[in-house]
């Protein structure tokens, strides 16, 4: 399943729905972005997976703060129904300048925000 922005596909073997972003977002309005991120949600019910590998590395698009907020209410909050699902994400590799990392315990978190930056 696919449109000029995004391309979903289903490994039903390994339960892994592949998400590629597509370099035509570098002219996408925000109603296609919308389009793609509910193509990818239902596409997300339909299939179920254990686990999603996002691929960002020729995504053009960036995400107005308001967008995230859209993103997060009608994709992320419907996708959590699904049950736990590993992700990977794959970034440009400018995107190294961010180091980020999720966690479940707060104290964790701000001790791993005091360590040292990763090394080029």
């Amino acid at each position: 399943m696919e449109n000029k922005f995004i391309e979903l596909r289903f490994n039903k073997e390994n339960s892994i729905v592949y998400a590629t972003w597509q370099p035509a977002t570098a002219t996408a309005l925000w109603t296609e972005m919308q389009r793609g991120m509910l193509l990818y949600s239902d596409f997300m019910h339909l299939h179920k997976p254990k686990r999603v590998l996002i691929d960002e590395s020729r995504l053009q698009y960036t995400w107005a703060p308001d967008e995230q907020i859209w993103v997060d209410e009608n994709v992320s909050k419907k996708t959590l129904l699904l049950g736990r699902i590993k992700h990977a994400i794959v970034q440009k590799e400018n995107s190294k300048k961010i180091d980020f990392r999720f966690f479940n315990n707060f104290g964790e978190a701000e001790k791993w925000l005091m360590t040292s930056f990763i090394e080029e």
